[in-house]
């Protein structure tokens, strides 16, 4: 079946065609084009593409085709540096998606755009669990404002850098106030560190932090921190403590798997310390019982 598609009022609705009805395309000269609507269909969609791109609109996959030479800067693994020889300082914003090609297509965020300098802009990006940028070419890129383009694999548990510890952790006779794990070494176990790379994070932690005193005391307390200073407690609002209170004796506290969260934004690489402690003197033991109740830390990307 043939169907003229024209200026004619009485044409029939363009919405009604199948893909396999040939069609004529007819202009006011008597000019016309004559084949599958299928064909015209990819067409126009091709061009109607192509046109929204031009004015900086997304494709109706979501992605915005990269401006420039894309080539590999630096690496600090998750987190990589591309340079891109234009000024898209005004096209490319923190967490904003990425997708390029080297060999088979990757996927980033967008954790910061430098200035452009020099002929180029930087731009640091997390490849997550999956993608890491090699020091290869660089083809196809595209840039994405869509919170899930199409692609992209938003899977939070790709996003998250995560650490997990079960093993026990003692100070015997702490001193009151030291902290232990950082600078200062702890009797049983090693100390404990994680990185968390350039970008802005949900940070989650839980911890089994445990005290025993020696006897005849009348109150005893525990603390565990997670601190960017390895001898020193960086934010109050991420710590876990236990105290106790009563008559001379031996005491014991602590908090089974106590839990804290809090959103943390970072613009270079950063060590963040476990820490341990008690603010009572005369304690037998302190314990950090990650073989009861794993300690654990993960920093969910805050861009998903």
């Amino acid at each position: 079946m043939t169907r003229n598609v024209s200026d004619d009022a009485s044409n029939p609705n363009v919405s009604s065609l199948a893909d396999s009805d040939r069609i004529k395309l007819v202009t006011a000269a008597g000019v016309y084009g004559e084949g599958l609507w299928s064909l015209f269909k990819s067409t126009l969609k091709t061009y109607f593409d192509t046109l929204y791109q031009a004015i900086g609109g997304p494709g109706v996959d979501g992605w915005i085709a990269g401006t420039g030479t894309w080539s590999y800067s630096s690496a600090d693994d998750p987190a990589f540096v591309i340079s891109v020889n234009a000024d898209v300082t005004a096209l490319i914003g923190v967490g904003d998606r990425i997708k390029l090609t080297q060999t088979t297509a990757k996927y980033f965020i967008v954790t910061v755009v430098g200035a452009f300098s020099g002929g180029a802009t930087l731009v640091t990006v997390y490849g997550g669990t999956d993608y890491d940028l090699a020091n290869a070419a660089i083809t196809s890129p595209y840039y994405s404002h869509v919170k899930n383009p199409f692609g992209f694999p938003s899977d939070p548990a790709k996003w998250t850098v995560e650490f997990s510890d079960a093993n026990l952790h003692t100070k015997t006779s702490p001193t009151a106030s030291t902290l232990y794990g950082g600078a200062n070494a702890f009797t049983v176990g090693s100390n404990i560190s994680i990185d968390m790379p350039i970008g802005k994070w949900k940070l989650q932690f839980t911890g089994f932090p445990y005290v025993e005193s020696q006897a005849s005391q009348t109150s005893a307390t525990v603390y565990l921190n997670l601190s960017t200073g390895n001898n020193s407690i960086s934010d109050t609002e991420l710590q876990l403590g236990s105290a106790v209170g009563g008559a001379s004796g031996t005491l014991q506290t602590g908090i089974p798997g106590a839990y804290k969260e809090k959103l943390i934004s970072v613009t270079v690489k950063t060590t963040w310390y476990v820490l341990l402690r008690t603010t009572t003197a005369n304690m037998a033991t302190i314990y950090l019982l990650n073989n009861g109740i794993a300690f654990s830390v993960r920093f969910v990307s805050a861009y998903l």
